[in-house]
């Protein structure tokens, strides 16, 4: 059961949000650990900005990329590519 504060919203657009944070953390977490980094600890509110912004544009890439590579999958003409 999931509960929210926005009494405005859908219960599946509740659900939509909760899932897409789930994917939004596995990435992060995927990202740091294909990378071997460290947790990071800022302390100025400037480089916590940074380093969450940073982040984003990695998922964001990382999604992207993603779905180039299903729909060329998807427009191989014969069959499964690889």
């Amino acid at each position: 059961m999931l509960k929210s504060n926005h009494l405005e919203l859908a219960p599946e657009a509740i659900l939509g949000s909760y899932l897409q944070l789930q994917e939004v953390e596995r990435a992060c977490r995927l990202v740091k650990s294909f990378l071997k980094i460290r947790p990071i600890y800022h302390r100025r509110e400037r480089r916590v900005k940074v380093h969450i912004c940073i982040t984003c544009l990695a998922v964001l890439l990382a999604k992207t990329l993603c779905r180039f590579r299903d729909c060329a999958r998807n427009q191989w003409p014969f069959g499964q590519s690889g």
